[in-house]
């Protein structure tokens, strides 16, 4: 009976011990699963964030080139229009050379389409500067020993500048003693004493006290 007793005892305790490992073995295998599944949910989410940020670099990188194409178009339309505008200044308008006795020879601009001959930035008196500064004005030596270029617009003198947009030079200088003369086209390049040849002339005098 006693050793009954002891073989039941083992083998109840061999059965418990058996338990115990199959439970562990689920637990295990269970962890290892779940473990599994976590590891393969965050791959996936990983995957669907590094598909997102592709998507948007793609995002990015076209519009990037949408936008260098557009400026790169509206540079060249740019372009072309100043093309244009630089010929028609060049087919509507000529430079040519106009001798005035004891002044010497202008280089001046002709223009076809409003008929008229302009000479711009005719120094009248020395520059007003460094030691001419608060004097008199002295005058400018005659006859020009080059050419004078007069195509261009000189700055206008230190002043409060109340006309519309567009109507104010852009620089302003002491430098400024200098006349803008216009005339009809059919001027003649050589200048007579004939009274026939005189024409009206009007003239706009600067008001001086740095105002307009």
């Amino acid at each position: 009976m006693i050793m009954i007793k002891q073989s039941n005892s083992l083998l109840f305790i061999l059965l418990l011990l058996l338990i115990v490992v199959v439970s562990l073995s689920c637990i295990i295998n269970a962890a290892s699963i779940k473990t599994t599944i976590t590891t393969t949910t965050i791959e996936s989410s990983n995957d669907k964030i590094n598909n997102l940020i592709h998507q948007l670099k793609l995002s990015n990188i076209k519009s990037l080139k949408q936008s260098n194409h557009q400026q790169q178009h509206n540079e060249q339309q740019q372009h072309s229009n100043d093309a244009n505008s630089n010929a028609n200044v060049n087919v509507n308008e000529q430079t040519f050379l106009f001798n005035v006795n004891g002044l010497g020879t202008l280089r001046g601009v002709q223009s076809f389409i409003d008929n008229y001959k302009s000479f711009k930035t005719i120094p009248y008196a020395k520059a007003p500067i460094g030691e001419l500064r608060w004097s008199d004005p002295q005058p400018q030596p005659l006859p020009f020993v080059d050419i004078l270029d007069t195509t261009q617009f000189g700055p206008m003198c230190p002043q409060n500048c109340l006309l519309p947009h567009g109507l104010c030079a852009q620089n302003q200088s002491e430098d400024c003693l200098s006349l803008n003369i216009f005339t009809p086209f059919n001027i003649s390049t050589t200048t007579t004493n004939s009274s026939n040849n005189l024409k009206p002339v009007m003239v706009f005098f600067p008001g001086g006290h740095f105002d307009q």
